[in-house]
């Protein structure tokens, strides 16, 4: 009888932080856009809306992704300080066709380095990649070359 309580009351705690989580998510975003236009694929174009939360104990960042004439599929992606191409965020992409959508937690990667792009997103870029212009950002200089999309972020007012 008292295990059968025990699973009861922990069964209603996860669905109750099930609920709570994604509402307390949304109060520390920070929403940034991004225009896409081609980098290494000069026809390509989009546009992005990201939300950078930096509340959390691993920051994450959404994504609101649409792209146009690039080959797909998307395979990730990364914010970069200027157009160096030195990491500061990522994006793992699932393309499934029309709007990539997801979040990534930023494992490995700083808050402080997610708080520079919050107080500075005009001093970042968001780059895509697809398997034309790929990017391995597991190697030993963490950064990429060009991607097929890129796009300088800029503060939602």
């Amino acid at each position: 009888m008292r295990r059968t309580f025990t699973v009861a009351v922990l069964a209603a705690a996860l669905v109750v932080a099930v609920f709570a989580l994604p509402a307390l998510a949304g109060k520390g975003f920070t929403t940034i856009q991004a225009t896409l236009s081609g980098d290494a694929d000069p026809d390509g174009s989009g546009s992005a809306l990201l939300k950078v939360d930096t509340k959390t104990s691993f920051g994450t960042i959404c994504h609101e992704i649409q792209v146009e004439n690039v080959s797909r599929p998307i395979t990730g992606g990364i914010v970069s300080v200027g157009e160096s191409g030195e990491l500061v965020g990522r994006l793992i992409i699932q393309d499934r066709g029309g709007t990539l959508e997801g979040c990534t937690a930023q494992a490995g990667i700083k808050n402080r380095d997610l708080m520079r792009i919050q107080k500075d997103p005009a001093g970042h870029f968001l780059h895509l990649y697809n398997d034309e212009h790929p990017c391995d950002v597991s190697g030993p200089d963490r950064a990429c070359p060009p991607g097929a999309l890129i796009g300088q972020l800029q503060g939602v007012s």
